[in-house]
């Protein structure tokens, strides 16, 4: 009777330590597929965010390419202007030129 009850107590007590260690075991099973879960979600919400980067930075850089264009456009214009400018200049001074030979003239005769 001794050694069934001996085999008795021994074995109950494997027994809660192997069901111990499983639901330890099954625990930890638990964490990590959450933990997979959470990866996965992240994963997702990463791609989905790339895409909208993806997006944004190429309407920025449509604006930047506009304003590029725009601001070469009024560089040209600048530039056109100055000549301008300066033709209207020259002009002014060959007008005036032409304004103080008549008078000349004119007090001449």
């Amino acid at each position: 009777m001794t050694f069934l009850h001996l085999y008795s107590t021994i074995n109950n007590s494997k027994r809660r330590e192997l069901i111990k260690r499983q639901n330890h075991l099954q625990a930890g099973v638990s964490k990590l597929n959450e933990a997979k879960a959470l990866v996965d979600e992240l994963n997702r919400k990463a791609g989905e965010q790339s895409v909208l980067l993806k997006m944004k930075q190429d309407e920025a850089d449509a604006a930047l390419q506009e304003i590029t264009i725009s601001m070469q456009s009024a560089s040209e214009q600048k530039t056109e202007m100055e000549k301008i400018k300066h033709r209207i200049a020259e002009e002014a001074a060959e007008i005036e030129e032409r304004k103080r030979k008549i008078e000349d003239e004119l007090k001449e005769a």
